[in-house]
């Protein structure tokens, strides 16, 4: 999911000072990239509390100037308060929030030169299925589906490793793991062997995540917005709609 200041794409107006209280079913990832100005003047500002209760104690930021930072909510809970002042406006604020990736036991087991059988476990569980997103080339990512834990990749090119990770088609927005296979081959004996994977995360991104502008007003138009690990495809609302 991607919330974006009150200005959307644009820039913000001035005069706004208005709260957008995010509420999760768990932990999760929330990186924000900020444009709010020159630093030293701090007149426009974002401040992030890990909690609804808005204290000193539950401040977790405050962002002036431009910057990208990344946080973890430790309180499942989330308030974000923007403010401008009544002089310049710029391009304000993008929050993108993921979950940790609920997939776990990664196996992979070379059949052939050219084959290798996947398996792994899910804390969720799918009734649409899994996919599996693999490349050799970063320019040239392949998928392919399957309603198991399981999966049989072939036509792999012989001893070339390939990076791919797993999506739960259910659940949306997780911060993806990134795992190495190989079909390798070792020509000496002719035995098929398993090299180990090489596990790396990548950045948070925008697939499949949907936009949601944030509120505008005086401080009197909130935005409560409650966000589950299974979402929709497909999300709108008005910036001063309670939801």
């Amino acid at each position: 999911m991607t919330i974006l200041d009150p200005g959307g794409e644009g820039q913000y107006e001035n005069n706004e000072d208005s709260y957008l209280y995010i509420i999760s079913d768990t932990w999760f990832y929330m990186q924000v990239d900020y444009m709010l100005g020159v630093q030293s003047d701090g007149k426009d500002w974002v401040k992030i509390y890990h909690d609804t209760i808005l204290t000193t104690n539950d401040l977790k930021d405050s962002l002036t100037g431009d910057g990208s930072k990344t946080y973890t909510s430790g309180q499942y809970r989330t308030v974000i308060h923007f403010h401008s002042n009544s002089y310049s406006c710029y391009d304000g604020f993008r929050i993108r929030i993921r979950y940790e990736n609920t997939i776990y036991n990664w196996s992979y087991t070379p059949q052939t030169s050219s084959s290798v059988q996947l398996s792994w476990n899910d804390y969720n569980e799918s009734n649409s299925g899994w996919t599996v997103y693999y490349w050799w080339d970063a320019d040239s990512v392949l998928s392919l589906q399957s309603t198991t834990k399981s999966a049989t990749i072939s036509d792999m090119r012989n001893d070339t490793w390939y990076a791919y990770y797993i999506v739960n088609n259910d659940y949306y927005c997780q911060n993806h793991t990134i795992k190495n296979m190989c079909a390798l081959t070792d020509t000496t004996s002719s035995v098929l062997m398993a090299s180990a994977g090489i596990t790396t995360r990548d950045t948070l991104e925008d697939i499949r995540c949907y936009t949601l502008q944030g509120p505008s007003g005086n401080g009197s138009t909130n935005l409560y917005y409650t966000i589950l690990q299974q979402m929709p495809t497909t999300f709108s609302t008005k910036a001063t709609e309670s939801i």
